[in-house]
């Protein structure tokens, strides 16, 4: 079984990988998995690039390099072009390799762009989690010290991050973040509890 996490910025996903992890799910955090990403795809990123995008000890500068792409699609495109496939790449060979006996469940693909990717085309189930957007910029605002202006610009870069757009043919469920963890638990075994029962 694997699962498709996925929501906006700051919807709760890591919090709620956390939990199901908990559960005997074995979470793969899609995004951290970027930056060995960027690590293998270092050259044609530079000479892309340029060395402007390299820190002091010449490896890549995550903040030079997202201020470049951020606001340009083409260059946004060709970054992904190198670090998409050895994202998939490193999914796909960690859910061959996870330990079954500590994580029975099975797997959880915790990704903002999991359909972007097409991972969701690897996933029997999306868990799609969502937030009110005041709570959203108020965890944005704490955790990451992140402004207004800023929050709104990330949010605006992830519009197409809605049920609306993914067309997926798997079994959907929707998990409203705003409440604790309690209020968590509770939907994700409901969410379990119908799984057992369609899947």
């Amino acid at each position: 079984m694997i699962i498709g996490l996925t929501g906006k910025l700051c919807t709760g996903k890591n919090r709620i990988g956390s939990i199901m992890q908990s559960d005997g799910w074995f979470v793969i955090d899609v995004d951290f998995l970027g930056h060995a990403a960027l690590k293998q795809g270092r050259d044609p990123l530079v000479e892309e690039f340029g060395e402007g995008i390299l820190d002091k000890a010449g490896e890549i500068d995550r903040k030079a390099l997202g201020a470049m792409v951020f606001d340009s699609p083409a260059k946004l495109a060709f970054l992904e072009s190198v670090s998409h496939p050895l994202m998939i790449e490193m999914c796909m060979q960690m859910i061959r390799d996870r330990d079954t006996e500590r994580y029975p469940k099975g797997s959880v693909l915790n990704a903002a762009v999991l359909h972007k990717m097409g991972l969701n085309k690897l996933c029997n189930v999306i868990l799609y989690v969502q937030a009110l957007p005041l709570i959203r910029f108020y965890r944005a605002a704490s955790t990451r010290n992140m402004s207004l202006s800023e929050f709104i610009r990330r949010n605006r870069v992830q519009r197409t991050i809605e049920p609306k757009y993914f067309f997926d043919e798997v079994p959907m469920y929707v998990i409203m973040n705003n409440d604790g963890d309690s209020r968590l638990r509770k939907q994700l075994q409901a969410m379990y509890v119908h799984m057992s029962e369609v899947i």
